[in-house]
């Protein structure tokens, strides 16, 4: 069996060459220790759009809060942060208000929240998702208890249906 088949990649390189990208061949393991040639797919200009953002951005930090009384850490990168501050920032709160406000809401939804961070990550991807979309506006004057929550989420149950590459149909 070769690496290409273990490792799932046999499609990916057929598009890959049928797209004419660049590959790049290494030497690879598999789950038992075989030894195999693997075809990776060329260091293409996407990745660069990742890898050459600023180190920062996904530097951590930790910011101690009171929640109801509980003292409690969060850790999060500082692309996240921003996002929060971003968000607070447009309803006249800091991040520490925020961050309460999510936790009581999240609470009063009956939502688990034992992963709290990872639930505060997910806000700030579907915030710039929505932004993205145009279900909120970008203007940072527009506080973001004045959207109508059912409003947007018609408009988003409404969006067009996506193509098999992950693409939205014009």
């Amino acid at each position: 069996m070769t690496a290409e088949k273990i490792y799932g990649l046999d499609r990916q390189i057929r598009q890959a060459s049928w797209r004419r990208i660049r590959l790049d061949k290494e030497t690879a393991f598999g789950p038992h220790g075989e030894r195999g040639e693997i075809v990776i797919l060329g260091r293409t200009p996407m990745c660069k759009l990742f890898i050459s953002a600023e180190p920062q951005l996904w530097e951590s930090t930790t910011r101690s809060l009171r929640i109801d009384g509980m003292v409690t850490s969060v850790r999060l990168e500082t692309f996240f942060w921003s996002v929060l501050e971003d968000i607070a920032g447009r309803d006249g709160m800091n991040v520490v208000q925020l961050i309460t406000r999510l936790h009581h809401e999240s609470i009063d939804a009956g939502h688990d929240l034992g992963n709290f961070t990872s639930f505060l990550r997910v806000c700030c991807g579907r915030y710039l998702a929505l932004q993205l979309s145009g279900h909120v506006p970008v203007d940072r004057r527009i506080p973001i208890s004045s959207l109508p929550p059912e409003a947007v989420f018609k408009r988003e149950k409404g969006r067009l249906p996506h193509d098999e590459r992950g693409l939205r149909e014009h």
